[in-house]
Order: structure tokens, then sequence, then C-alpha cells
């Protein structure tokens, strides 16, 4: 299986690069290869998804740059540590606050204020706004630990490949783990299950974090919602509160909205029952 994120990850290492330049240096390294037949909606897509310790840190003209987190560039008009009250960075591209909270080595930190409203992107030795509380990204051993429980649904074969790159000595086992991992056609099924135990991770950080529950639960929904920058604003989730139902709609008015604005890759990825997939294959027909 070819290792697509590493040469993505090497080709950015070299400095930043445009994605109209990154796109066709990745074709000449993997001949065939397209984000699509990944399962990816464009390369922007697949990165996100897919290659760690990459993202947009700024635009020329209609096309978007690749680089590392310590890349972006930040306004020289602000004060020193200070960031935009609207995470948004000088060239006019959007932070992506769920980036910062999953990238372990990210020279940033979340600043979040009391109310949970403002969500900021700064350096991790602190912001300047004195009373907001200061979240670092999940750690590397947080991450390891995530990997050691999706072991736990993996066969024997595959689980032991997987657990000796865990326990290797060099330490730096996240490259060759999504190497293992695709090769067994695995991508997905760790995707969901890493997402999923972020977002539990955070809960859990922010529910400590010496903010309000109401507070958490909002500073929750825009981290998260970050994933989905780019997208329509009727796919940014929220987390699930204690008010009860969303007023004026009901529970298949709101899934509804939120499954016609999912691409392919993300139906694909839903859970249906088969007698319903099947009950609708018939009405079809008839």
């Amino acid at each position: 299986m070819e290792d697509i994120p590493a040469s993505i990850v090497e080709l950015v290492s070299h400095g930043k690069i445009q994605g109209s330049r990154l796109a066709p240096e990745i074709r000449a390294l993997h001949p065939g290869w397209t984000p699509e037949g990944a399962g990816a909606l464009n390369l922007r897509d697949y990165i996100d998804r897919y290659v760690e310790g990459v993202e947009v840190v700024d635009r020329a003209g209609m096309d978007v740059v690749y680089g590392r987190p310590g890349d972006v560039l930040l306004d020289s008009n602000r004060p020193e540590g200070a960031v935009d009250a609207n995470p948004v960075e000088a060239s006019g591209e959007s932070v992506n606050l769920w980036r910062v909270w999953v990238s372990p080595n990210c020279p940033f930190a979340l600043a979040i204020s009391q109310d949970g409203e403002n969500v900021r992107r700064v350096p991790r030795d602190g912001s300047d706004d004195k009373q907001a509380v200061l979240l670092a990204p999940a750690s590397s051993e947080c991450h390891k630990i995530i990997a050691r429980d999706f072991l736990k649904g993996v066969d024997e074969e595959d689980h032991d490949a997987l657990a000796a790159i865990l326990d290797g000595e060099t330490g730096a086992w996240w490259q060759p783990w999504f190497r293992r991992i695709q090769s067994v056609g695995m991508s997905d099924r760790w995707h969901q299950h890493r997402t999923a135990a972020l977002e539990t991770l955070l809960d859990q950080s922010l529910e400590v974090a010496g903010i309000t529950e109401a507070a958490a639960e909002t500073a929750h929904a825009t981290i998260v919602s970050a994933r989905y920058t780019g997208r329509k604003a009727a796919l940014r989730p929220t987390r699930p509160t204690r008010q009860g139902p969303i007023a004026g709609s009901t529970l298949l008015d709101v899934v509804t909205r939120a499954v016609s604005e999912m691409s392919t890759a993300e139906l694909r990825d839903l859970k249906i029952p088969i007698g319903l997939v099947w009950d609708a294959i018939q009405h079809d027909s008839n």
C-alpha cells in the first residue's frame, strides 16, 4: 500500500507549498493516485482526514497553501501572542480549531473564554486574555492510548503487528501505524474511532477546565465544528445538551437536513439497518 500521507508530510516539510503544485508532485511519486479514489472529496479533504501535521496555512489568490501548523501567518498589527476573536488568519483562511486540538506537536493551544463563546488559537505559553482558560492539544500519550483501545476490536494477526508498532523503542509510531492500518483496509474504521475518542477526550478536558457546563458545551461545539471548515453551515454539528429537542424541529427534520449536506464518502459511513435499505430497494422497483 502506498504511503501517501508520509509523502505529503515529506513534501510539505521542505516549506509551504500551493495546492496546485502539491497535487502534481504527489502524482509524480504515486502515479494513478487520486484523493477521490481514496474516498475523499478532494486533496484538501484527504489531508484534513488522513494527514497529521499538515494543514492550510495561507492563500495565494484562489489557491490554498499547505504547510505545518507553525507556518501559519499571524497579523503583525496584533499584540504579541494575541489572536483575533473570530478565528481567522491574516490571510483570510479560517483557523481549524479541531486541528489544533488533535495535533500533539502543534505550537499552539486553545484559549477559551469563561462563557465558552470565544475560542481562539494562541501560542502554548499563554494568551493575552488572562481570564481565558488555556487548553493544550491532546498529548502524544493520549493518542497512543486511543490507538491501544482501537486494538481491542482488531483480529489477532493485525493486532500483534499493530501492537508491535506501538511498543517500538523509537517512539515514532504514527507513520508506520497508519501505513499498517491502510494496508489492511482499516483507514475509515480507525479514523472514526480516533475522531470519536478525541471528541470524548475534549469533552472530559472541558469538564475539568474551570468553566461552567453550559460554557463547556458551547466551546465543544465550536471546536468540533471546525472539522467542517469550508462546508455548508447546516452540516456543522452541535453537542447534544440536556435542554430537549431543537425548537421548531423534529428529529427527522434535523437528520434530513444533515444528510442532504453530506458527501458521498460521509454517506457511505452511515450505519443504516439493512431492512430499511431492502425496503427502499423494493419500493423503488415497484
